[in-house]
């Protein structure tokens, strides 16, 4: 391996986990162009102060095509805002450029009301700010001579479906206990990994356009069929164990089900 800074150095095994955009992946598959399924929505994360007073709580408003989030869990001092957009083509714009990118942000964003404005202004001192587009990564193969590729960097689901860390972790565990399992036959590992991780991956990326139809509906309709859905699936989901017992998590206390005239 050939580093931008630093020597040159050889391992048995080389193994990319660097997301969406993976470097490891342009280098040994070639480029991402060939691997994106762009979904048609843009999405930005970014920390805000907890000025709405959410305690293991999320808020939730949509108009059509548009989709505003405010979430709380075990910080109570602090909230993470999310916003999520409808976009038939890709923006071409500077990644490095965060200016840039809140500018598009606030574009397709103007005139929205609730606490959007307020969310917007706050965006401008966060020191997190993420833009990107919503895609997914599909490959025939996550393995290419000594390199492997888990996570997003093989087979992201995309952002809306809120599986990335999930398979993630399967694949990394599954990856490893295949590699032991191999007693140093890498590519009879990799070959186990890709068939007991595969179907999981594609269960996960079919479901984003039931995702992008719940979480960002297009029509005054569809907002009103997501916000009962949503009041059905609170009840459910805070009956979870994990959801109640482990801190990092809390039950979706209320829904912002604002329809704008």
């Amino acid at each position: 391996m050939t580093f931008e800074h630093g020597d040159s150095r050889h391992f048995d095994l080389v193994i990319g986990a660097d997301g969406l955009h993976s470097v490891v992946r342009n280098l040994a598959f070639g480029d991402e162009a060939q691997f994106e399924r762009y979904s048609g929505h843009y999405a930005a994360v970014f920390t805000v102060e907890n000025f709405l007073g959410l305690n293991h709580s999320a808020l939730f408003y949509n108009v059509p095509g548009k989709l505003i989030a405010v979430l709380s869990a075990n910080n109570p001092q602090k909230a993470m805002a999310y916003f999520a957009f409808k976009q038939p083509t890709k923006f071409s714009y500077d990644y490095h450029d965060v200016q840039q990118q809140e500018q598009l942000l606030l574009d397709a964003f103007a005139g929205v009301g609730w606490e959007c404005p307020e969310l917007l202004e706050r965006m401008k001192a966060a020191h997190d700010f993420y833009f990107d587009a919503v895609s997914q990564i599909r490959m025939d193969r996550w393995s290419h001579g000594r390199v492997a590729l888990v996570g997003d960097a093989g087979y992201c689901p995309a952002l809306l479906t809120g599986q990335s860390s999930t398979l993630a972790m399967i694949g990394a565990y599954t990856l490893a206990g295949e590699l032991k399992a191999a007693a140093g036959d890498h590519q009879r590992a990799f070959q186990a990994y890709e068939h007991e991780c595969r179907p999981v991956v594609r269960q996960e990326q079919r479901k984003l356009g039931m995702y992008a139809h719940l979480l960002v509906p297009e029509t005054r309709l569809g907002i009103l069929a997501s916000n009962q859905l949503r009041r059905l699936l609170a009840p459910m989901q805070s009956r979870l164990a994990g959801w109640r017992s482990h801190p990092r998590f809390g039950t979706l206390k209320g829904y912002e089900d604002q329809i704008p005239s």
